[in-house]
């Protein structure tokens, strides 16, 4: 995920983006560790929003001309990609 955002946001604050990147497999993984629905739901929801967070650094590279839009396309693809993975581990019956 890191180098996934690094790759498309290069020239971004490294921190923001970095930091942003790793909290979603961070927030996956302390999910895996939690026995309650509602804190799995919370992480979860987390991951997501630390998602957004990497997509809205991307549209700021956009706008800063860091990336083209071409670029960005391609990076919401993946980054809608992981959001679907996201959405399935929430429906799942037995999280």
């Amino acid at each position: 995920m890191v180098m996934m955002a690094n790759a498309h946001s290069r020239k971004l604050p490294q921190r923001a983006s970095n930091r942003a990147a790793v909290s979603v497999p961070a927030n996956i993984a302390e999910r895996n560790g939690r026995t309650h629905r509602r804190e799995y739901a919370n992480h979860v929801s987390i991951a997501r929003g630390s998602l957004r967070e990497v997509e809205t650094l991307a549209e700021i590279a956009l706008g800063l001309q860091y990336i083209s839009k071409e670029e960005l396309t391609d990076f919401r693809e993946l980054l809608d990609h992981v959001v679907r993975m996201l959405t399935r581990l929430l429906k799942r019956p037995e999280a």
